[in-house]
């Protein structure tokens, strides 16, 4: 029997503007995301938000400063792709966001929450319209 994925996307937000970048690479090349990824074997889902903005935007945040704030779940099945989201949103962070994974995404930006890029991926959209 097929499961679905398991992803977390850390939500940044900074003067009402969040932290996006647009994904050149996998099944989300094109659309902008946060920073995100797959959840590990074992892994709670702050610990997961915590290790995918270091990796990906070179951001370092204290467990005490991650709050579970949604999750979503998104069907494309044009791509044979089913997902459950768990958004982690991000209260404090050290660091100002950078590309470390440049073939996987462009530039990290910061996007004002009522005026999203048309491109970026529905599941943040609705969790942004939803609990911010």
């Amino acid at each position: 029997m097929r499961q679905p994925a398991i992803g977390i996307a850390a939500l940044v937000i900074r003067e009402g503007k969040l932290l996006l970048a647009e994904r050149r690479a996998g099944k989300m090349q094109g659309n902008y995301a946060a920073p995100g990824g797959h959840l590990e074997w074992m892994e709670k889902f702050e610990d997961a938000a915590r290790r995918e903005l270091r990796e990906e935007a070179g951001l370092i945040a204290r467990p005490e400063d991650c709050e579970v704030i949604g999750v979503d779940q998104d069907f494309a099945p044009e791509e044979d792709h089913c997902w459950v989201g768990i958004f982690v949103r991000i209260h404090s962070w050290e660091g100002e966001p950078k590309s470390v994974e440049p073939d996987k995404h462009g530039p990290w930006e910061w996007h004002p929450l009522n005026a999203l890029p048309e491109n970026t991926l529905r599941p943040i959209k609705r969790i942004v319209w939803r609990w911010i």
